[in-house]
């Protein structure tokens, strides 16, 4: 009597069934719980982005309400109250030299004109405001305004000016302009930025004020390429979440009416969901791979049994 062969158990038999039937879904269960991890992650992100950015909107108005309180202190001084003008232009220069916040400080008439300007020396030709409506706001207004970024006249470089009426008598007499320059406000963004996650500061129009990316020399206004985050003052900001390159939150200043935009690079999110997606399938297509090599050592055992 021929003997009988042994049989082999069905793991020998049938291995791409078991690694189909009990490797795969352990796979592809870790995978799941990896990847709606990473969604959780990218949500928290989106939170974290969020809360920095009203956070960092409180603070423009806040630096901006210290402005205007300091200049309201200035509008109060003797000298103005005396119409005297070249002893303020002595106490606005003192103030410009002990305050680096400030690039400038200037004296404006009810008709929009300059009557002083910390920059040039007291009882020089002045030349025009770039943007006299804006002091005229102030007049009307009876209140301070916080204007949009402009143009410097004197200075030639972006700025952006607040204007705060003076009163004598109860009616408006001058309105006093401060102007905060662009790096100014880099600076203080930057400082409460966590690591990896950038800042846009746009004025009402969404020309950029400053960003916390290196920013290049000011320069006249000019169209942002669409495709890159804007870094120079007086950039036309883009959509900053087109082409899913960004996860962008924003928050609008309440003083202002300015936007805080944070944004960080979409792919340091999407980073780890990529890796548990190619993970995964490389952990499949090894699987497989052992299931097919196990068939064929089996086929060939079975071969040499048989022979």
């Amino acid at each position: 009597m021929l003997p009988t062969p042994a049989v082999s158990p069905p793991s020998a038999r049938y291995p791409l069934a078991v690694v189909l039937c009990v490797v795969a879904p352990a796979i592809v269960l870790a995978a799941g719980i990896l990847y709606g991890s990473a969604a959780q992650q990218r949500a928290s992100t989106h939170d974290a982005l969020r809360h920095k950015a009203e956070q960092l909107a409180a603070e423009v108005d806040a630096e901006l309400e210290r402005s205007v309180a300091a200049l309201k202190v200035l509008a109060m001084s003797g000298t103005l109250q005396r119409g005297d003008l070249r002893g303020f232009h002595e106490l606005a220069s003192r103030t410009v030299r002990a305050d680096p916040r400030w690039n400038n400080l200037q004296l404006v008439g009810t008709g929009g004109e300059q009557l002083v300007n910390v920059r040039l020396p007291f009882g020089s030709p002045l030349p025009p405001l770039n943007r006299p409506e804006l002091a005229l706001q102030a007049v009307y207004k009876r209140e301070p305004v916080v204007a949009d970024l402009a143009m410097g006249v004197v200075a030639q470089r972006m700025l952006t000016p607040i204007y705060v009426p003076v009163f004598r008598g109860g009616e408006v007499k001058y309105v006093i302009a401060a102007a905060i320059e662009p790096p100014n406000w880099q600076s203080m963004l930057r400082s409460r930025m966590p690591p990896g996650m950038q800042a846009v500061l746009l004025d009402r129009y969404s020309f950029v004020i400053t960003t916390t990316y290196d920013a290049g020399p000011a320069t006249e206004p000019r169209a942002a390429s669409a495709s890159m985050p804007p870094v120079s003052p007086g950039e036309l900001s883009g959509d900053f979440a087109s082409r899913g390159r960004m996860e962008v939150a924003t928050q609008k200043s309440a003083l202002s009416g300015w936007t805080v935009v944070t944004l960080v690079e979409r792919d340091a999110i999407a980073g780890l969901q990529r890796w548990v997606m190619t993970a995964t399938v490389s952990l499949l297509l090894l699987a497989c791979g052992l299931a097919v090599g196990l068939g064929f050592a089996d086929r060939a055992r079975r071969s040499r049994i048989a022979a």
